[in-house]
């Protein structure tokens, strides 16, 4: 109750986030995927929950580089299928 009057603030203040995970990016990373475990979707076996944890750590780092991951994923079947040297995902410089 002392704090009601400050628990909509996110409403009328835009600089102030609606949730308290600003500097935890991580657990926001992973919440789609328990969303998808709890949905009973995917984790059917220990070997697809590994999977799909791999794949999403790949793809959400992608986003996070701004980076497109399935144009990536194209230009890595052109150049095996060219027998070219595989591309790297992130500008060395």
């Amino acid at each position: 109750m002392r704090h009601r009057f400050e628990l909509l603030t996110f409403l009328q203040e835009s600089d102030v986030p609606a949730d308290n995970n600003n500097n935890n990016t991580g657990e926001r990373d992973i919440r789609s995927v328990v969303a998808a475990r709890n949905d009973g979707g995917v984790n059917r076996s220990d070997w697809g929950a590994a999977a799909f944890a791999k794949w999403k750590s790949v793809i959400r780092t992608f986003q996070k580089n701004s980076l497109n991951f399935l144009d990536y994923g194209l230009s890595v079947i052109r150049a095996r299928a060219a027998d070219c040297p595989l591309p790297l995902p992130f500008d060395s410089s």
